[in-house]
This record gives structure tokens, sequence and C-alpha cells, in this order.
């Protein structure tokens, strides 16, 4: 699989959301992608209102490349539900996420941003810089770090530092924020 092959799948599902009229934003490696150094991934990740509607409608559109996982998922690390679409032609996975009430999935989503992409299907919703930065401090895995690092060497200055460091004091990751800076 390429990673054209994903932007393909992720194409039709963004076009699929935008057409429901469904609140959404692209998360993962993805919005991190936008802000710092591309890499390739092999899944996609939503946030959606409403996820038991939001894969209604957009299964409806998006015709036979696309399996949903019949079993919904609940995740305890983040305390919502996930539904699974797999793009069959590739094996590429897109994981939709139900937005949470934690305070700052509820902050990061009223604070999206939309974006255009030709390559994604048009007008695309994605967390802000900041937003990318703190998400991904609190994943604290090796490659999400990493992706911290990118996101901040690109961005740089350019970044609302007040604002990710009021998050990352609240999510216990200011040490980590802060070596990653260092190290810049």
């Amino acid at each position: 699989m390429t990673v054209s092959d994903g932007n393909e799948a992720l194409a039709k599902v963004v076009t699929a959301l935008n057409e429901s009229n469904i609140s959404y934003m692209l998360v993962g490696s993805y919005s991190s992608n936008v802000y710092g150094v591309p890499r390739a991934t092999g899944d996609a990740d939503f946030v959606v209102e409403m996820l038991h509607d939001s894969v209604t409608a957009v299964v409806g559109k998006l015709g036979d490349d696309f399996r949903v996982q019949s079993q919904v998922e609940f995740k305890l690390l983040t305390g919502t539900t996930r539904r699974i679409l797999q793009f069959v032609p590739f094996d590429f996975v897109i994981e939709l996420f139900e937005l949470s009430n934690d305070p700052f999935d509820q902050s990061r989503f009223a604070r999206r941003v939309s974006v255009q992409s030709d390559l994604l299907g048009g007008t695309v919703w994605l967390p802000t810089a900041e937003d990318v930065v703190v998400q991904k401090l609190r994943w604290g895995r090796a490659q999400d770090l990493a992706d911290v690092s990118d996101v901040i060497a690109v961005q740089g200055n350019s970044l609302d530092w007040s604002y990710i460091q009021s998050w990352s004091d609240r999510h216990d990751s200011s040490d980590v924020l802060q070596r990653i800076r260092d190290e810049l």
C-alpha cells in the first residue's frame, strides 16, 4: 500500500462526512502531518459528533469499497466509542471516535479549523497545531512524541505557547514538553 492509497480512502470519507453535514475533525498522524513532517501511516482517525448517527449516514455514501466493523468498541483510555471502517481495495483502516465529554476534547473540537486539500477531498476539518501538540503529548507514545517534536520544529514561534503550557500542566505532561523543547 502507498500513501496515495490511504489518501484515496481518506478523501472518500471526508467527502461523505462533508456531504452528510457531520461535524468532525481529522486527528492522529494525518493532522500532525499537516503541521509537522509528513510520514506514512496505515490508518486515519476522526473525531465525530454523534457517532452512531454519523456512521449510518457516512456508510450509505461510501459504497462497496468500505466495510464497517459490526462491533462498536468502548475505549477505556479515552472514555469514548469507536467504529472502524476498512477500505477493502488497499486494506486501509479508518477509525471514527465519538467526541467525548473530556474538557480537552471539547476544547480542541470547538477550536478546529477548516483547510482546503484537493488531495483529501476538499474542505477538511483539523485540530489546531497547538491541539495536535497537546493531544500527542497526552498520548505519550514514542511516535506521538516524535510528532510533537516535528510540529514544534516546523511551527516554532507561531504556536500559542501559553495555551499549550496550560493544557500540559493539566495533563501532567509539562516535563515531557520541556524536554522536547530543550532537545530542539
